[in-house]
């Protein structure tokens, strides 16, 4: 998946079987999944089912929603989206989505929402789904602002096994909340690392 322009883009997909994947000439046409959107993230389940959530921001820059559609045929066909989460900003902003997978097929997604106008207004927030997708927990925010002007960005979700979720995020400093029950109760945060001249990518 990718977007053909930074902001407000479209989510354009193509596949390829994995053994023909270094042949330009394996992949299929592509074919766009959705309009307008901020940005936009993959992964598969255990059950080779396709999952992309995608960040969308309403004309204004003010309202925001997460939506998720899935593939079970390899992506020749996708759901129609589900909202995962939606939500205002009381100045313009874009809203990124990060998707996991864990060993038991919860979708972990982790949320940044960050405004046009540098260090003016930021979030980081998480929602899960149990059962693949059809619904979705409440918002869960992680953290907003920061310690610093810059606000607080680029959280990520991991997986590991079937009930271990990590969140990773900086606001500047590198941070990090983990569950060992899947995402129903968190630690932390806690400091990984100090990143106090600028966000460390």
């Amino acid at each position: 998946i990718w977007l053909n322009r930074y902001l407000s883009g479209d989510l354009i997909y193509t596949r390829a079987p994995l053994r023909d994947s270094g042949n330009p000439r394996s992949w299929e046409l592509p074919m766009t999944l959705a309009n307008a959107v901020d940005w936009a993230a993959i992964q598969a389940d255990s059950r080779g089912t396709v999952h992309v959530v995608y960040g969308a921001t309403a004309a204004s820059g003010i309202e925001h929603t997460e939506y998720h559609i899935k593939s079970d045929d390899s992506g020749l066909t996708w759901s129609e989206p589900v909202s995962a989460y939606t939500g205002s900003t009381a100045v313009p902003s874009i809203i990124r989505p990060e998707i996991a997978v864990d060993g038991r097929n919860r979708l972990h997604v982790g949320m940044s929402i960050n405004s046009n106008d540098y260090g003016v207004y930021s979030e980081v927030g998480y929602v899960q789904s149990a059962d693949g997708g059809t619904t979705w927990s409440a918002y869960k925010q992680v953290q907003t602002l920061g310690t610093t002007f810059q606000g607080v960005a680029w959280i990520s979700p991991f997986a590991f096994g079937d009930d271990e979720v990590h969140l990773t995020w900086h606001d500047p400093r590198r941070m990090h909340a983990w569950s060992t029950d899947g995402g129903v109760t968190w630690r932390g945060p806690i400091e990984i690392i100090p990143l106090a001249a600028a966000f460390g990518g």
